[in-house]
Formats: structure tokens, sequence, C-alpha cells
């Protein structure tokens, strides 16, 4: 375990420049963070990441949920002007764009270098809790997106009786409240007395009410069922900003990426999955309702799990 501590930390690091004067000085963490388990050089460095980790996981959030709602306006009359695949189209080359815009313009930040890791230090970090918890919160809550995105047109347009067009700006409404979702709990996430998880286990509370409220009759009243999946956007897309920001602040140094990498690994695994299952579900059991339990029942075992860690 010494052994696997030092490696965790690293090889001892430069002398490090002095604190510059607009930065404000960062609280200590709480005695329950990860970052306690380490040695206390790391300290400061871990205090500096909390401010670097505060600032750029959100920018671009606000830009990646601001995508999804320009897609949610943009594609449907790109589908009824040219055809349902020129919206793939679309997608891939916009897709595409942005990653050569990230390769091109992207640059390590001064004065890091990349840590040797080794493949057992990985593994350890797959027990620790908070891996438990973000792997668990994030695959749950991915499935819950996934489903608000693919099912709710049909939803509003089948059970309701709602129009496709009104559907579709109420989709619109729904990733707008994701996209508010993410820069409010985040930024209550910086001021939760409880820390950043408390705030995801508050989204995958009330992402359980939301589900539960759709598969009662409430559900099938229009107004009813727009709230509800606009209260659904707020916390089932918005849930991303304070789960990010804790995923990022309980990876040890020099592992972040390695934290960060293996949970959207998991991540996209339901995004895949997500989809093709719920959309086979709803049509062999023609109806909303076992979809809408699953993805509560899928929510409720995650939040049990990740609460008793």
């Amino acid at each position: 375990m010494a052994r696997l501590h030092h490696d965790l930390q690293g090889p001892a690091h430069p002398a490090r420049p002095a604190p510059r004067p607009a930065c404000p000085a960062q609280p200590d963490p709480p005695d329950n963070h990860p970052g306690h388990r380490l040695d206390t050089r790391n300290s400061s460095r871990l205090r500096s990441a909390h401010g670097t980790y505060l600032v750029e996981p959100f920018t671009p959030l606000r830009g990646r949920d601001l995508g999804g709602v320009l897609a949610a306006f943009a594609l449907p009359a790109l589908a009824t002007a040219f055809g349902w695949r020129s919206t793939l189209l679309a997608g891939a080359l916009v897709a595409l764009s942005g990653a050569v815009a990230f390769i091109g313009f992207y640059r390590r930040p001064p004065g890091q270098r990349p840590i040797p890791t080794t493949s057992r230090v990985r593994l350890e970090l797959l027990r620790e809790p908070y891996m438990k918890k973000i792997i668990l919160s994030g695959a749950s809550m991915v499935s819950v997106h996934s489903g608000v995105g693919v099912l709710t047109v049909l939803y509003l347009h089948e059970v309701t009786s709602m129009d496709s067009a009104p559907a579709a700006l109420v989709y619109v409404a729904v990733q707008c409240a994701g996209a508010l979702g993410r820069i409010c709990l985040a930024a209550w996430s910086d001021r939760h007395r409880s820390g950043r998880y408390a705030c995801v286990l508050t989204c995958l509370t009330a992402v359980i009410i939301g589900m539960t409220a759709l598969t009662t009759p409430i559900g099938r009243s229009p107004v009813a069922a727009c709230l509800l999946f606009i209260w659904l956007g707020f916390f089932g897309i918005g849930w991303y900003g304070p789960w990010v920001a804790y995923a990022a602040e309980s990876a040890p140094p020099a592992h972040t990426g390695f934290t960060l990498g293996l949970a959207m690994a998991v991540n996209q695994v339901a995004v895949i999955l997500a989809p093709p299952v719920l959309g086979l579900l709803t049509d062999l059991t023609d109806s909303f309702t076992p979809a809408w339990a699953l993805l509560a029942a899928l929510t409720a075992a995650g939040m049990t799990a990740t609460a008793r860690l």
C-alpha cells in the first residue's frame, strides 16, 4: 500500500510558482474529501485543481446544451426541407468540425507534464468509493437523459394527443431546461454544505419523482406531461454539471483524465443501450409506462447504492 500511495502521488514536483494575485484563495476541502487521503504535499495542487475545475467544465457544458437546443430547433426544419438523412449528415459534419477544432486549438497547460501510471494503480482506483458513485450515478442518469430524448415527443403525440409541432417545441423547452439546470445546479453545488454529490443525489430523487408521475394518470394530461418533461429536463439533464465537477475533484492528482475517461466510457455504453432497449420495451408492451418504470427503478437503484458509500 505504501508503494501504491507513492504511485498515486507521482514523482516529486519541481518548485511551484507563486500563486497569482488575481485568484482568490480556495477554501480547504471538507474532512471527508478524497484529497485528504493524499499526502499534504499535494494539498496546494489539489486546491488549485478545485479552482480550475470549477471553471473549466462549466464553460463547455453551456455550449453543449445550447447545441442541443439549436439542434432541436434546426434539425426538424432541415428534415422537412431535405429529408431525414440530411439531419444525420448535418450532425456528423458538426461533430467532425468540433473534433477538428479541438485537435487544432488544444494545448497542454504550461508546466504540466504527464506522470507514468501503472495498470495496478488504475485497478485500485476502480475500488474507491468515489469511483463507484461516479459510475453508478452516471450510468443511471445518462439512461434517463437518453430516454427523455427518445420518447418525449412520441409520448406527447401518442398519449396526450398533442400535435407533432407543439410536441417538438416542448422538447426544445426540455433542452433549454437542461441547459439552465446544468448551470444552476453546478452553481448550487459550489455552495452546498454537504458537497457536490449531495446535489447529484437531489437530481436522482427528482428524476424518480418525475418518472413515477409519468406512470400515473397525471402523466396523461398535456399540461402536466409538459411540466413533468421540463422538470425531467432540468434535473435529468442538469445533473451533469455537479456530477462532472464531483468526478474531477474526487480524482487524485495526475489521474483526473483516467477517472473522467472511464466514467465517460461507461456513460457511452448506457447511451448506446438505453434507446433501443426503451424503444423495444415500448413497442412490445404498447405502452410507455414500462419504460418510465424501468428508468425510475434504475435511478432508484443507483441512488440507493451510492448513498451508502
